[in-house]
């Protein structure tokens, strides 16, 4: 998906497009920020983010 500025949009806002039709294995940026956002650098499997917000938010910070 590209994130780059249209000349029909206005000049606060960001358009999208997707080049494939499909999934792909293409890397997607993760930006964290504040509390607990230590546990979330490196490579992650998508699954894995979605456990280590879940071990976060119940205070099961046995994240490794």
């Amino acid at each position: 998906m590209t994130t780059s500025p249209s000349a029909s949009a206005p000049n606060d806002s960001v358009t999208g497009s997707f080049f494939t039709s499909g999934h792909n294995g293409i890397f997607v940026p993760l930006f964290a920020g504040g509390c607990g956002s230590q546990h979330f650098s490196g490579n992650l499997q998508n699954s894995d983010i979605f456990h280590r917000l879940r071990d976060i938010i119940t205070d099961r910070a046995s994240i490794k």
